[in-house]
């Protein structure tokens, strides 16, 4: 019996501002007849973030996901640059889209301080995209280990976790400041 061959695209990283823009690159993988990946119906909203963390994020897609995995990527472009160019409207889009499709994945990205936005040349100091997504999502912030029954510790015979608390109490992405010249 012979095996057809096909190809299909699949969205790669690219600076792009959402799902629609020109631009888009596309990167082709083969799909033989009989395909055993596992087929996702849902579409995944795809966070794209800054630095380092886009390239690793696309060499485990490339690697890891793809061959193993036929899903539909709604892919959203959360690097600095691109939040600044569409004056962070992106980043809105892609909680709007993760409200929609119920599921997304987003790489760590930088919340600019004011020594990035005279590095990057940014028009504002944009807020924290976490904070923005958290929001229209109605989320909260939760840190605390997930302990797996299956999953060695790094430290056999360890029994309690560590813990690493952050205080984020209100929303600190809001947070602003300010200086008091007076006790």
């Amino acid at each position: 019996m012979s095996k057809i061959l096909r190809l299909f695209p699949i969205i790669a990283s690219s600076r792009v501002a959402n799902e629609g823009s020109k631009g888009l690159k596309r990167r082709y993988y083969s799909q033989r007849a009989g395909d055993a990946r596992v087929i996702v119906h849902n579409p995944v909203v795809d966070l794209d973030g800054d630095e380092m963390t886009r390239i690793i994020w696309a060499k485990i897609k490339e690697k890891l996901i793809f061959p193993y995995v036929k899903l539909d990527i709604k892919y959203y472009d959360l690097g600095m640059e691109n939040r600044d160019a569409t004056n962070d409207q992106v980043t809105v889009d892609a909680a709007e889209a993760i409200k929609k499709y119920n599921v997304g994945i987003k790489c760590a990205t930088i919340t600019p301080d004011e020594r990035r936005v005279e590095e990057f040349n940014l028009k504002k100091m944009w807020k924290s995209p976490n904070g923005t997504i958290r929001n229209i999502l109605n989320g909260v912030i939760f840190r605390e280990p997930i302990l797996l029954n299956n999953v060695p510790r790094i430290v056999p015979g360890w029994t309690k976790p560590i813990v690493i608390g952050r205080h984020a109490f209100g929303d600190q992405y809001k947070a602003t400041d300010m200086i008091i010249d007076r006790p």
